[in-house]
């Protein structure tokens, strides 16, 4: 490719330099694709032999960066949420490469529970969106570098792995496209604490099982509880009893694994999360044991 530059003479001497540089620099991105201030810029995608993912901004706020990263696994294959289950692995993100990254915050939609010969795992079959919350160690542009390891399932496990880099200036105009996905996938988000139509009343740690009390305003038909206990493996679905004269309230009984004596000695100490689903709403709560 050759380029011609015409120099034509400016009125303002002060300005010349000025006017030349920025010229030059906006050629320089328009042909190398580089991304510039104010400018939006392209997601980074990737592809393994049974998952593909693709990373992108979507806004910013101070030292913040709102981003997300979206995994799909292929046709028939699912991989794991944050907690896998009985199996699996969950996926495992490493953006310890990334310049100018404080931190990363991931967060997780709702997962679907799967079961195969009595064991229970949790996951996607299907493109779900992490929300990212990307803090600078300071101001200026981020590369953010992250190397995934993705464990997908279909008869048989397979780790994929692939590797993503986003180049994110330190002003720049989020596409709006990507702004709606990640609204979208904020809504696919657990609420954090107690709706007035879906509450978590109490939790109750006992020897044999772990017992929840819930209220739900349109009944709990189609209600599941996640439980998160560290090395402590409470991932049976619930057993539901509703209140008699109530069908709005209930309690959520999950036996104790079989390897455990008595549970409330094993969860002393622990901080549990409970992720409860109901009718396509999900609430999420710390409790502290």
């Amino acid at each position: 490719m050759t380029i011609t530059f015409k120099y034509m003479p400016a009125r303002g001497r002060c300005h010349e330099g000025a006017g030349v540089f920025t010229l030059f620099v906006a050629m320089l991105a328009a042909l190398f694709g580089l991304p510039s201030e104010g400018r939006a810029f392209e997601p980074d995608t990737a592809r393994a032999e049974y998952v593909s993912a693709r990373i992108f901004a979507a806004g910013e706020e101070g030292l913040v960066v709102r981003g997300a990263l979206e995994i799909t696994p292929a046709p028939e294959w699912h991989t794991y949420w944050r907690s896998a289950g009985d199996s699996g692995m969950p996926p495992q993100i490493d953006w310890t490469r990334s310049d100018n990254v404080e931190g990363l915050t991931i967060r997780w939609p709702v997962p679907q529970r799967f079961e195969d010969f009595g064991l229970y795992t949790f996951g996607y079959d299907r493109a779900f969106v992490l929300p990212l919350e990307i803090r600078r160690s300071k101001n200026g542009p981020v590369v953010l570098d992250v190397d995934a390891t993705i464990m997908v399932c279909n008869q048989i496990c397979i780790p994929q792995k692939v590797e993503l880099k986003l180049a994110i200036p330190e002003d720049f105009d989020p596409d709006p496209a990507l702004v709606k996905a990640h609204e979208r996938a904020l809504e696919e988000l657990p609420e954090s604490g107690d709706l007035p139509g879906l509450k978590i009343e109490t939790a109750v740690a006992g020897p044999e099982a772990f017992v929840v009390s819930v209220f739900a305003q349109h009944g709990v038909d189609e209600m599941d509880l996640f439980v998160e206990a560290d090395d402590v493996a409470l991932n049976q679905p619930p057993e539901i009893t509703v209140e008699t004269g109530d069908m709005r309230r209930a309690l959520l009984r999950i036996p104790a694994p079989p390897d455990i004596d008595n549970l409330a000695e094993a969860l002393r100490g622990h901080t549990v999360r409970l992720t409860l689903v109901n009718r396509g709403r999900a609430i999420e709560k710390r409790v502290e044991f």
